[in-house]
């Protein structure tokens, strides 16, 4: 008999495999991933960039909104996510040519209609409804507060892009832990997991993290 689903190398799986998708809990639709390694090239790395704050490098792009009207409790107008609208020309035009080369000329011609509204994030789902796109712009903003927070503040941190990376992965993991897993799991067991260490990645915390106690999250949202 002819196996119709012969064994396929790991190899050859992992180089067609199309979820780019981490599995750590690192933020990646937030922080878009590494702008280096195999396939990366110089439009892919422009619109990378497009992600942080165009003149402070260490905070991450918000979006502004468009005649939002009166915002409640004297809130700023930076409540949307960042879109192609707003950033720079040369990062629109690096988008453009990554989907021309990937799409139908169809989908090429609705997504270039679009592009001005669409948001450039790492994961384009989660623009899909307001809820979890104001979650999105939840964590570009903790991110950004980490950046002040440490610069006016002795910590031991350096108040600089990783740094405010790793407090913002270090607290959604924190929430995922406490605020989730607690709820759903045995929480004996999620401490015992977490203890062992195969749940928080040592991946998130930057080269230079100091010891002793890290910036809590009420501390960053005073």
């Amino acid at each position: 008999m002819v196996n119709a689903h012969p064994p396929v190398a790991s190899s050859t799986v992992e180089s067609q495999f199309r979820n780019a998708r981490s599995p750590r809990f690192d933020l990646d639709s937030v922080y878009g991933g590494s702008a280096v390694g195999d396939g990366i090239d110089a439009d892919v790395v422009k619109v990378i960039s497009g992600l942080r704050h165009p003149t402070l490098k260490d905070k991450m792009r918000v979006g502004t909104a468009i005649e939002p009207g009166p915002l409640p409790d004297n809130l700023d107008q930076h409540r949307d996510l960042p879109r192609y609208g707003q950033v720079q020309s040369s990062v629109r035009e690096a988008a453009l040519r990554l989907a021309q080369a990937a799409m139908t000329p169809e989908a090429f011609q609705k997504f270039s209609d679009t592009l001005p509204q669409r948001a450039i994030i790492g994961d384009n789902r989660n623009d899909e409804n307001l809820v979890v796109a104001q979650f999105h712009l939840s964590f570009l903003r903790f991110h950004n507060k980490a950046i002040d927070y440490l610069a006016s503040h002795d910590t031991g941190w350096i108040a600089d892009f990783s740094s405010a990376q790793a407090l913002t992965r270090l607290h959604y993991q924190w929430l995922i832990v406490d605020g989730y897993l607690k709820g759903v799991c045995d929480p004996v067991v999620v401490d015992r997991v977490v203890t062992i260490g195969h749940l928080i990645s040592s991946s998130s915390e930057p080269s230079s993290m100091p010891e002793g106690r890290i910036p809590d999250l009420e501390m960053l949202c005073r």
